[in-house]
Parts: structure tokens; C-alpha cells; sequence
């Protein structure tokens, strides 16, 4: 469930599919499955601390080793679109290459480890995010009219045969 709402909310952000689904299992990794504290309470799936952001509130205190506080979202929507933010000022301030060039869940860890984002081990981070990558069965969903010329189509050609 938290899996399509953060995919569909990144590619309503313009995140490119493949990125969105890599961003997508970094969610699923940050949070510990969707199950975290901070993710129960906050609604923060990426584990943001709050600095003022506009989008977020004061959340609840992270370990005293880390200081401050997490972001509290008023959705997880809203966590969502904050990482996709974050993607997009990287962009601007060129310490990401454009988002569509990214398109592995290595080539992501390592883009922004350089950029800042996290301080874990790249090794560790990378296979955390590539485990979850690897076994998520989201994407598209395809409705509406779009949704009846595609089931339209695969009969006219099933029938012809």
C-alpha cells in the first residue's frame, strides 16, 4: 500500500518511473518496511529531520547521538514530495546529474552519498536499497480511457490471430 501511494506521488512530481520506483525501496529501507517509529508517528518514510521546512512540523526527537528532531509530515505524500524536492535542488545545484540518467539502485547511493544525503555505509545503504528494488512489484497503474484502448488493442490483436 505504501509502496504505490510514495511511487504515484514521486511520478506526480516528475520523478522518472525507474527513479521513482529505486526512491520508492529507499522508503521502504529508511522506514524499516513502513514500520519505524518516526514513520508510524511522522509519517517521514525518508527520516528527515525537521530544519523549517515549509512542508513539515516538529516531529518526535531522534536519538540524542543525532540531535534535533524528525520532520512530522501531514502525510506520507508529503514525505514524498519532500525527497523529491530535495532530488530536484540537487539537480539545480548540479551535485546530481539530470534524473532521468539515473536508473540503479548503486548508481543512486552513490550519487547521493557524494551529495550528502545519508552517512551510513555506501555498501551497506546500496544493498538495503537493491534487496527491496529487486522485489517491488509496483509501476503504472494504468485507468480511464488510456486503461480501455490498451485492453481494446491486446483483443483486436489476440483476435486476429
Amino acid at each position: 500500500m505504501y509502496q504505490q501511494i510514495i511511487y504515484d506521488t514521486l511520478i506526480g512530481q516528475k520523478i522518472p518511473p525507474i527513479l521513482a520506483k529505486i526512491v520508492t525501496a529507499q522508503a521502504q529501507f529508511e522506514s524499516g518496511n513502513f514500520k519505524s517509529n518516526v514513520f508510524l508517528k511522522d509519517n517521514n518514510a525518508f527520516g528527515y529531520k525537521y530544519v523549517g521546512q515549509k512542508i513539515a512540523t516538529k516531529g518526535i526527537p531522534s536519538p540524542a547521538s543525532e540531535g534535533d528532531n524528525y520532520a512530522h509530515y501531514n502525510s506520507v505524500q508529503d514525505s514524498a514530495i519532500e525527497i523529491a524536492n530535495w532530488l530536484k535542488r540537487r539537480v539545480r545545484e548540479k551535485k546530481l546529474p539530470a534524473l532521468e540518467a539515473i536508473t540503479t539502485p548503486s548508481q543512486y547511493s552513490k550519487l547521493i552519498k557524494a551529495a550528502g544525503y545519508y552517512g551510513a555505509s555506501e555498501n551497506t545503504y546500496t544493498k538495503g536499497i537493491t534487496k527491496i528494488f529487486n522485489s517491488l512489484k509496483i509501476g503504472p497503474v494504468v485507468t480511464g480511457l488510456t486503461g480501455l484502448i490498451i485492453i481494446a488493442a491486446i483483443f483486436f490483436f489476440i483476435k486476429r490471430k
